[in-house]
């Protein structure tokens, strides 16, 4: 990414899904709280390590004596009832006009998350997001956040590989959202990978 007078050049976007452009995050928590409730563990403790994990991750860890068939069952119905309890999720205020504005520029764009991919594209569904080229969920990934194992391969992907000839792109000018976080990351080395990451 190259700062200049107020403009950003970059190759791509990757976007956190939960938080960045949906309002899932109170509804996560309730829902692993639940599950945490219901297996006997600590409530807050689900809480406190699930977030940026894939939820294989968060079950092998408080389900440390069961089984992989067992924890895989337990995944299952998981990723079930937060897949089909999605209506109603919301976008965040300014997300659903700051993609079609880059769809609208041709600003190659993706969402990198730790969710599954039903998962993910059930929220993304129901919160009116535009569906991006790239979606890389937990299926594609061997470690989550707080690791970066989810970056190259977001990155790597033929559609956030395009080069646009004018991605100059005036953030306040578009009412973006409001990013929990931002993560500049460009590789001097590479330019097969996007040069930001919301």
């Amino acid at each position: 990414m190259i700062q200049s007078g107020g403009y950003m050049h970059f190759r791509g976007l990757l976007f956190d899904l939960d938080g960045t452009l949906v309002n899932s995050l109170e509804f996560v928590e309730a829902s692993w709280s639940a599950w945490a409730v219901r297996r006997g563990y600590s409530a807050q403790a689900v809480r406190h390590y699930l977030h940026g994990k894939p939820a294989l991750s968060t079950l092998r860890h408080f389900m440390s004596d069961a089984s992989e068939a067992a924890i895989t069952q337990e995944f299952l119905a998981l990723e079930e009832y937060e897949a089909s309890h999605a209506q109603g999720m919301t976008a965040v205020a300014g997300a659903v006009a700051f993609l079609r504005q880059l769809n609208a520029l041709n600003v190659p764009w993706g969402i990198v998350t730790s969710g599954s991919r039903k998962v993910a594209s059930a929220r993304i569904h129901h919160a009116g997001l535009p569906f991006p080229d790239v979606l890389v969920t937990s299926e594609d990934i061997t470690y989550g956040k707080p690791a970066s194992g989810t970056l190259p391969v977001g990155g790597e992907t033929p559609e956030m590989c395009r080069s646009p000839s004018a991605s100059y792109l005036r953030i306040l000018t578009l009412g973006c959202c409001r990013p929990r976080r931002r993560k500049a990351w460009l590789s001097k080395s590479s330019h097969r990978r996007p040069g930001f990451m919301i």
